[in-house]
């Protein structure tokens, strides 16, 4: 998704952020329920905030058409309705239309804010998601760096770089050549650390603090 400032990719992304919170809260509670508007990786203020200027309905509705075709063809939906005149860090669901295929899909969104580098990293819940900002990257590394890679998402496909953590190295590779990372645990702290070095100069394994985030 690319455009000049202004054009909504955000609005997108926001509606997209709320509609994933809104399913795995109806998980949990059921309908009709109040849905926060800032969590980890949403901030969108009051629920004054959310509505438009130019309009004199309390009601947002977000709709989504089917991505897998079948017989019943049948959208996801949201509607909402927000307090304007007082405004709250909430908005109501006051209806919604189920869809299975996106309900049970997982969901990734990582931020373009991202952490810088960090001497340690904490454990994760989850074994394949890296977080919003990254912070479970060495996490994910650490436990599924041994997982097959698809082809088609393969930057080089030579013998024995077919895995996570070696498709890692290929790519940083574009960036910092003869790259190697490692990672290590701390069982007593529940925490990891990444380090890195030059493949070819045989030296140390190097904390990220001391090669710097690139920004």
């Amino acid at each position: 998704m690319a455009g000049i400032n202004g054009v909504g990719k955000s609005t997108v992304i926001q509606v997209l952020l709320l509609s994933r919170l809104t399913i795995e809260d109806l998980r949990v509670k059921g309908n009709k329920q109040r849905i926060s508007l800032n969590s980890e990786c949403l901030s969108l203020g009051s629920s004054k905030k959310i509505i438009s200027a130019l309009s004199d309905s309390d009601i947002v509705k977000f709709e989504f058409e089917r991505i897998i075709s079948d017989s019943k063809n049948t959208p996801l939906s949201f509607t909402f309705t927000a307090n304007s005149n007082m405004p709250d860090n909430y908005i109501t669901l006051t209806d919604y239309s189920d869809n299975e295929d996106i309900n049970h899909k997982e969901f990734f969104y990582l931020m373009a804010e991202r952490i810088g580098p960090r001497d340690y990293y904490t454990y994760s819940d989850y074994n394949t998601h890296i977080g919003y900002s990254g912070e479970y990257v060495a996490y994910v590394l650490d436990r599924i760096g041994k997982r097959k890679v698809d082809s088609k998402r393969c930057l080089d496909e030579k013998e024995n770089t077919s895995f996570l953590r070696q498709q890692t190295e290929v790519w940083m590779d574009t960036i910092i050549p003869g790259i190697e990372l490692n990672t290590d645990i701390n069982e007593k702290s529940n925490t990891l650390s990444v380090e890195f070095r030059k493949r070819k100069l045989e030296t140390s394994f190097l904390q990220p603090s001391n090669i710097g985030c690139g920004r």
